[in-house]
Parts: structure tokens; sequence; C-alpha cells
């Protein structure tokens, strides 16, 4: 995670989703190995016990989770959707803050998920994985165009003109943001949704494209300001810019 730390120095106005970007990673990554040992009814607890110690939340505030989930009959490899979408109540956080605590406490067992690279996206836009939708694209050498899932990461082809959203296909519906690395935001004038493309040298670049998420977040504040909507969170669970 060097890289983060030299992203940081170039992108000082990024330090906090920067540093939360590289502890979600950390966290997943340690998830993942739990998750390996103890595939059992145990994990989940495993999981919400990493995530207070990675985030500094107290373990007794979300003990809670663990009977909703079972009250619910939730099992959590089978289905992280409904762990994302959980409906509690807690008097000391706001909905955006329930919504990225879900995020984080479901994204160990969306990566989970069996991937096959050579399942394309859904003719609805929708992730064949795990049926949430993209909001960041990548662009090949050869010009085409493959969706990214934000909750299980899986990444296949889609058409590559027009919006993943309303399925429209008429460029002149689809207008551009650039910033100065040439980072593009699509905003469709249809449904007014959108979503980043990036190329492959920014992918090179940075190592990662959800790293490209966080660091182009300036084309979100602007996006969103103009009106437009992102239909799914970063990798750090924000899916509304302050």
């Amino acid at each position: 995670m060097n890289r983060i730390e030299e992203i940081i120095k170039e992108r000082p106005h990024l330090e906090s989703p920067l540093s939360f970007y590289k502890k979600v990673r950390e966290y997943a990554a340690k998830c993942e190995k739990e998750i390996d040992i103890f595939r059992t009814e145990e994990t989940f607890p495993r999981v919400i016990k990493t995530l207070c110690d990675f985030f500094g939340l107290p373990k007794e505030s979300l003990h809670f989770l663990i009977d909703e989930l079972s009250e619910k009959g939730i099992h959590p490899f089978s289905s992280p959707s409904s762990i994302y979408r959980l409906p509690f109540y807690h008097d000391e956080l706001k909905e955006d803050e329930k919504k990225r605590l879900l995020f984080l406490l479901s994204k160990p067992f969306f990566l989970r998920l069996k991937k096959d690279k050579v399942i394309s996206f859904a003719e609805d836009g929708r992730c064949p994985v795990c049926g949430e939708v993209p909001s960041i694209s990548r662009i090949t050498e050869d010009n085409h165009r493959k969706l990214l899932c934000s909750f299980c990461e899986h990444e296949a082809d889609f058409h590559r003109i027009g919006c993943p959203f309303c399925l429209i296909k008429e460029g002149e519906k689809i207008d551009i943001l650039l910033d100065e690395e040439d980072i593009r935001v699509e905003l469709c004038n249809n449904c007014k949704s959108y979503i980043k493309s990036m190329r492959e040298e920014h992918i090179s670049k940075y190592e990662d494209p959800f790293l490209v998420d966080i660091v182009s977040l300036p084309l979100d504040v602007i996006a969103q300001r103009r009106g437009y909507i992102r239909r799914s969170p970063n990798l750090i669970g924000v899916l509304d810019i302050k």
C-alpha cells in the first residue's frame, strides 16, 4: 500500500478517503483469511469483531446485528445483498452511516461469491454474480467497455456506448466530464445517472480501478451538484458526496 502514501503526497486534499480506502482493503484481506478458517455460524460475529477492531467501533454497539440476521433468516454467504439492505434502527447513526456500515459488513461476503470471468453483465446492466449495479467501467486498449461491480468486484463486458441503468444507446444523450487526467464521467440525460470510465493507463498508474474511483472523487462532487445520481457506492461505501 505504499502507493497510497505516494498519492496522498500528490493529493493531500484526498488524504481522508485514501487512508480509509487503504484500511478497507486491509480489513477485507483480514476477513478473507478468517472466512477461510471459520466458514461456520461463527463467521459473521468474527467479521463484526474485525470491523470494530479496524475502524475503532465499540463491539457491543453492533452485537445486535447478529440477532437481526438470525431473526430474518439471512445467510451471509448466500445473500450478502440482504446484509447490505438489512433494515435496523440505531439512534446514534445517520442513514448514510448505516448504509456505509452495512456495505463494509457485507463486503467480505460479496467477495466470496463465485466469479466466472466469462459471464458478461446482464442486459439490464446488473452484475451477473451478485445482482448489484456498477458505477465504474474500464475502457480496454481495443476500445471495449468492461463494467466493474463495487460489491463483489466482478468485471465483464457490456456494450460500449450508452447508459447501463436506463439502457439507452444514443450517444447524444450522454454528456462527458473529464478531470486533468482524462478520467471521465458519463452523464446520462435520460435517467440522470452517471458512471465513471477509466482507461488502461489510469489503472496501470494507480494499480487498482477502485483506487482510481477514489482519486477521482472530485468528479463525483461535480456530477452530483449538477443533479446526477451515483447508483452504487465506491469501495469505501460512499454513495452521496456531501
